[in-house]
């Protein structure tokens, strides 16, 4: 166990995380965590003990953050207990409703989450009825609600949970660039892309709405639609697709799949601040997504990107304006990249957690 920061010394500060596989948010820990020792904290974090996880938990060492596992929540709170601040990140509700009683205060949670889902036939009314009764309900024992826009603060306040700040995400603008005119005729014909091609790199699950994809796919036959990811739909949206439309999986080489593409197109139905759409805008690629709060914190429509509802015959409409008008991607492109630099750089994100955590020290 870690004793508690003495005079001169750094507040000892735990992540706990619930995560059984790598996602979004696990990899938002690995590049966030090592900025927070520049402000004066000594982060350590907390992960299950799935195999599973063990060659990314070794990351976070070899980065210089301490890393513990923690077999049951009696003894996770025993680990955190002489720590300065404890905060939970995890993607079950059971876990903040069993964990954050047990944990000393102060206790926080730090949300990646989506909180409403903009899905037609009522059911974004009983979505947000589930949410309420289930995650808002349970974080309710924490002292704070840290989350990742100005949105989910809003929305989590109309909830009744009036501690929740919003912060931002951000991004490495050094591994999420643009392309040199060289490079990208290079990584093109790596990927063969030797037609106008559009990337998608998102979860295979409803929210994601690869519906409208293959809607947008039909409707353009002469492009090609790289989708990036897997998920529980996986299976049946490959059944379904055209043949322009291919599935590539988990890859690691996205920051070479940005320069490489023609376009990122999002037709999502839920964010909270997406990553991926902030990785193609630091890459210079143009961004066509959905007229969703979060997503409108990031895209000004017509400025630093294409932002819709997202319907097929509207996406496409979208994608034919960028093929046909280059000069239009590289002016969103270009806009995009200069207001990552400007708002949403991984430093700046750092920075500005750390001012939120220096709050409840």
């Amino acid at each position: 166990m870690v004793p508690s920061h003495g005079a001169g010394s750094r507040p000892a500060i735990a992540f706990i995380t619930d995560a059984v596989r790598v996602a979004g948010s696990e990899v938002w820990l690995l590049e966030t965590l090592p900025r927070l020792r520049a402000a004066g904290l000594e982060p350590s974090v907390y992960f299950p003990p799935h195999p599973g996880l063990d060659a990314f938990t070794a990351r976070f060492s070899e980065a210089g953050i301490r890393v513990e596992r923690y077999a049951d929540w009696e003894e996770l709170a025993h680990q955190t207990a002489a720590l300065d601040l404890r905060i939970v990140q995890a993607g079950n509700p059971q876990t903040y409703t069993a964990l954050l009683p047990r944990l000393t205060r102060p206790r926080l949670v730090l949300s990646h989450d989506q909180m409403r889902f903009f899905y037609p036939l009522g059911l974004e009314a009983l979505y947000r009825a589930l949410f309420a009764l289930s995650k808002a309900r349970a974080w309710r024992a924490a002292d704070g609600v840290l989350t990742v826009s100005s949105w989910a603060a809003e929305f989590l306040h109309s909830l009744g949970l009036s501690q929740a700040v919003g912060l931002f995400n951000g991004v490495d603008p050094q591994r999420f660039r643009p392309a040199t005119p060289a490079e990208r005729v290079q990584l093109r014909a790596t990927f063969g892309f030797n037609r106008f091609t559009v990337l998608y790199p998102a979860r295979l699950s409803p929210e994601k709405n690869h519906w409208a994809l293959l809607g947008t796919a039909r409707r353009t036959p002469e492009y090609r639609y790289v989708l990036v990811g897997e998920g529980e739909l996986t299976g049946l949206l490959r059944r379904l697709a055209p043949g322009n439309v291919e599935f590539w999986g988990r890859r690691t080489d996205l920051p070479q799949l940005y320069r490489a593409a023609d376009t990122l197109l999002q037709p999502t139905l839920a964010e909270n601040q997406s990553l991926a759409t902030l990785e193609a805008m630091a890459s210079g690629l143009p961004v066509v997504t959905s007229l969703i709060p979060a997503q409108l914190e990031l895209i000004t429509p017509e400025v630093t990107g294409l932002a819709l509802r997202p319907v097929p015959a509207l996406l496409a409409q979208a994608l034919r304006r960028l093929e046909q008008t280059p000069t239009l991607g590289q002016r969103l492109g270009q806009a995009a990249r200069e207001h990552v630099l400007k708002h949403h750089t991984l430093e700046a994100s750092a920075q500005r957690l750390a001012q939120a955590l220096w709050h409840y020290l």
